[in-house]
């Protein structure tokens, strides 16, 4: 399984915070990096999962259009800034495909911390011969 992570791109000032939507800046830069990628990774994702977030719906719609990618993207629970991250790793280890995430900060850096620890755990256990 590769597990991406996108966080979604620059949004208005504006409340209420879920309807923040991105700016033209942040709409370009999602363009922009579908481009960079194109021809340097082959992005084969399964699904793209995403926060009910407006900011965040937007990005992934973009990046899937903009990607070329024939996943679907999918509202998921426990992508939203304030999310545990335990939540997340219960769904990322039912999954059997390649996924691409995108959601806000602190969440994903919660996250990546947590997916990093195991991962950790992991790398010590074989190095000590278990």
């Amino acid at each position: 399984m590769k597990l991406f992570l996108l966080r979604h791109a620059e949004a208005e000032d504006s409340s209420p915070d879920e309807l923040r939507s991105l700016t033209e800046f942040g709409r370009q830069s999602i363009v922009d990096l579908a481009n960079f990628l194109d021809g340097r990774m082959r992005l084969d994702v399964d699904a793209i999962w995403h926060s009910p977030l407006k900011r965040a719906v937007e990005t992934a719609k973009l990046f899937q259009e903009s990607a070329g990618l024939e996943a679907q993207t999918i509202e998921t629970p426990g992508l939203c800034p304030w999310d545990r991250p335990s939540e997340m790793i219960e769904r990322i280890d039912a999954q059997r495909g390649n996924l691409l995430l995108v959601g806000h900060n602190p969440h994903f850096e919660d996250l990546t911390a947590s997916l990093s620890y195991g991962l950790g755990d992991l790398f010590e256990a074989l190095d000590s011969g278990c």
